[in-house]
């Protein structure tokens, strides 16, 4: 991000964003120097879980009632804003934060009844961030779904290849059966991109296609080290594609590109990719030096961050929410690949 700065659109922006980042690395300095105990890893975890259950009761209740705890209405009855309101954030953050639920469900799936009651609350889970209306959310918790299963397979020889995807089919027809049930406004059929025309294809995106074209234009042009942090929105005016051109003309502009790693490359160019790249080197190399039977308890975080990135369309990478959600599960994957005692 300080590469950046030189050629930042807007120098003010790019600069208080990347100044922001530096306490978080203060922070997780901290965190992992402190969260050296299994014990405290596991209260730590046990608490995540709650917190999330806590954001599922409440968009439960919004579901049923029309509001949560905290009197904010739901967008529609298929479209739950929960402890996130107005935003609508509450399906990417429970996608994101699956994989840390889904071995929690694990653990308590000791015997069959336990395995069923289990499967039920997983069930409740991606029906909450389906009804979120959220596709990037159900692209994150497929690709999240589908990763904590082959670790899980690799790891643990209960779950085998069969079982595995059994499991993972078994989800998938649950999330498309709960999707199919969405307004067709936020699902267009997956066979309307066959007639191969620009605006069907854009309209499918929901007017992202425009959006990564004129990133695409401005990596070309800054494609070593980008036009900064949070430039995108200042940038946009001089790089927008040809009047007409799709669905959606942005007159204003967007404020990021809706491509977690478009982004990446077009405000921090080759060198952000570059850093991205050994972010995800280093996680997996931590990982690797670890026993099987402790590496689970580091992989669901490290996960967790990873699906926020890949396949992320719809959160902005360098916003403040965003960024500090993946650093904090991060530093929190790092703390559990050194126990310094049970």
């Amino acid at each position: 991000m300080l590469f950046s700065l030189p050629d930042a659109f807007n120098f003010n922006h790019s600069f208080t964003t990347t100044l922001g980042i530096f306490p978080l690395f203060l922070v997780g300095i901290y965190m992992i120097s402190e969260i050296d105990k299994r014990k405290i890893q596991k209260t730590l975890f046990n608490v995540v879980c709650v917190i999330i259950i806590f954001w599922c009761i409440d968009a439960l209740l919004q579901m049923v009632s029309g509001k949560n705890i905290f009197g904010n209405i739901r967008f529609s009855p298929t479209h739950l804003s929960g402890i996130f309101s107005p935003r609508a954030t509450l399906g990417l953050v429970l996608a994101v934060l699956a994989p840390v639920i889904f071995e929690r469900l694990r653990i308590l799936s000791s015997g069959i009844y336990s395995s069923l009651f289990a499967c039920s609350l997983a069930t409740v889970y991606i029906t909450i961030i389906v009804l979120s209306g959220s596709r990037t959310g159900l692209l994150i918790l497929i690709t999240g779904l589908l990763g904590w299963l082959s670790y899980i397979s690799y790891i643990n020889k209960y779950f085998t290849w069969p079982k595995t995807i059994l499991i993972f089919v078994s989800m998938l027809a649950i999330i498309g059966f709960l999707a199919y049930q969405q307004p067709v406004r936020n699902y267009t059929p997956l066979h309307s991109l066959m007639s191969g025309d620009l605006k069907t294809i854009d309209k499918f995106s929901s007017g992202r296609i425009a959006l990564w074209e004129t990133a695409g234009r401005m990596y070309i042009s800054h494609w070593f080290n980008g036009i900064g942090p949070r430039g995108y929105r200042h940038a946009y005016d001089d790089y927008r594609p040809i009047k007409g051109k799709y669905n959606w003309e942005y007159p204003n502009g967007s404020t990021h590109p809706h491509f977690a790693l478009l982004e990446i490359a077009t405000e921090t160019g080759i060198i952000g990719i570059i850093g991205i790249i050994f972010a995800i080197y280093f996680m997996i190399n931590s990982l690797s030096g670890l026993p099987k039977a402790e590496q689970i308890n580091a992989f669901p975080w490290m996960l967790g961050a990873l699906i926020a990135i890949v396949p992320n369309i719809g959160k902005a990478f360098y916003s403040s929410f965003w960024l500090s959600l993946i650093m904090w599960m991060i530093f929190i994957g790092l703390a559990n690949t050194r126990t310094n005692s049970q």
